[in-house]
């Protein structure tokens, strides 16, 4: 339960921090097979991109985050 915690806590941060995607990506890693390098792929290719990347469409997020969530909850 305290992973589940700490990987919602992480998601939410990655909205404003991408270094955060690693934490999220580290608790998903047990549920979702190649999480974890999926993860490093989008972290290096976001750091790259810098402070040039778009504004993130919060609410479009959300809808997938909820919709990623509804497959994956029991």
């Amino acid at each position: 339960a305290s992973a589940v915690s700490r990987t919602a806590t992480a998601a939410l941060r990655a909205f404003d921090d991408p270094r955060s995607a690693a934490e999220v990506a580290e608790g998903a890693a047990p549920f979702a097979d190649g999480a974890w390098p999926i993860a490093l792929g989008l972290l290096d290719a976001a750091l790259r991109i810098g402070r040039q990347a778009p504004e993130i469409d919060l609410p479009s997020a959300r809808e997938r985050l909820e919709a990623a969530r509804a497959k994956v909850q029991p």
